[in-house]
C-alpha cells in the first residue's frame, strides 16, 4: 500500500516537471521564432535602405528621406 502511495506521488511529481519543462521549452520556441522574425525584418529594412541610398543620388524625395531618417539616428 505504501509503495502504491509512493508511486503514485513520484507519478504525479514527474507529471509536473514535465509540464513544467515542456513550458520552458515552449517560451524558447517562441523566442526562437521571434529572433528569426526579427533577424529577417532587419534584413529587409537593411535592402529598403541600400536601395533608397541608390536611388537618392537621382530621386531628392528620397535624398530628403534619408536625411530626415539619418538625423532621427543620431538624435535618439
Amino acid at each position: 500500500m505504501a509503495e502504491a502511495i509512493a508511486f503514485d506521488i513520484a507519478a504525479e511529481l514527474i507529471l509536473k516537471l514535465s509540464c513544467r519543462a515542456l513550458s520552458q521549452v515552449g517560451l524558447w520556441w517562441n523566442l526562437k521564432h521571434d529572433i528569426h522574425d526579427l533577424k529577417r525584418t532587419v534584413c529587409q529594412i537593411k535592402a529598403v535602405l541600400l536601395d533608397a541610398e541608390e536611388k537618392s543620388v537621382t530621386d531628392n524625395l528620397v535624398k530628403v528621406w534619408l536625411e530626415e531618417l539619418k538625423s532621427r539616428e543620431n538624435s535618439v
